[in-house]
């Protein structure tokens, strides 16, 4: 009997126990909906995807027998379910910071285009600026010069009428001085360039200044004198093959002339 009555209290007990907790399985089901509306909500954006999982979950409390009710798979996802939520808020949180680096790295692609802008503004001035201009070397305009020479060439034509003695001082070829160039200085006369150029080569000079004309008369060149070759004989100066009709010391010079002084027989008619 004590068996009997051991059984029946079992029994008892055992169906309060399922009662209780099929109860209590009933009190926390929509926790559990709620949980793992929340989770597929946060892991999936669409709404086609949430309700079959909704409809799925909402048969799990009917679905198994009585003696399985402490065991619901409801109890389970709403332990898990926190776990997911938070796993899933995650990449919720970083998605800002992925979504703003295009953001902050725009305006560094920009700033090259702005510098290569500036560039050509601040080489601007080096290119309107003109170099500096080098002037050709300034040259000199050539100083004026002249040509001189003394001849004696009638004498040799008239060696009879010589005195005796000035044989010696005739050049064979009748040429005391050939033509030479002679730098010009300002105000040069004729007579000047004589002076410096018998002076210059070692050729005696003789000459007279007129009181009345005041004038330079040549009276010898090279020791030879008027009159020593006959009573018509002297010398003579021409310029630019022409005599003038003034004297030596008034006559200037011009650059590129070409002075000669003559020695005359005749008065000057054997001078070509």
């Amino acid at each position: 009997m004590k068996k009997r009555l051991y059984a029946v209290i079992a029994a008892v007990v055992l169906l309060g126990v399922l009662a209780a907790a099929f109860f209590l399985g009933d009190a926390r089901q929509p926790e559990g909906e709620e949980i793992t509306l929340s989770v597929h909500t946060a892991q999936t954006p669409t709404s086609a995807q949430t309700e079959p999982a909704a409809s799925s979950e909402a048969k799990t409390p009917t679905a198994p027998s009585t003696t399985e009710l402490p065991q619901t798979p409801t109890s389970s996802m709403s332990a898990s379910a926190p776990e997911e939520s938070q796993t899933s808020v995650q990449p919720t949180a970083e998605a800002p910071t992925a979504t703003e680096a295009p953001s902050t790295t725009a305006p560094a692609t920009e700033i090259p285009s702005t510098e290569a802008a500036t560039e050509p503004s601040s080489t601007a001035p080096l290119t309107t600026t003109e170099p500096p201009t080098t002037e050709p070397p300034t040259t000199e305009p050539p100083t004026p010069q002249c040509t001189i020479s003394v001849s004696c060439v009638t004498v040799l034509s008239h060696m009879d009428d010589l005195k005796a003695g000035k044989e010696a001082i005739i050049p064979a070829n009748g040429w005391m001085l050939g033509a030479v160039n002679v730098e010009l200085q300002e105000g040069d006369t004729v007579f000047d360039i004589l002076q410096r150029v018998t002076r210059e080569y070692g050729i005696a000079l003789e000459f007279s200044i007129s009181p009345l004309y005041n004038t330079a008369y040549i009276e010898g060149i090279g020791n030879l004198y008027e009159r020593d070759c006959g009573t018509g004989s002297g010398w003579l100066y021409a310029v630019n093959g022409s005599i003038p009709s003034v004297g030596c010391s008034d006559y200037t010079v011009s650059d590129g002339d070409s002075i000669a002084w003559l020695y005359t027989c005749e008065m000057g008619a054997d001078l070509s």
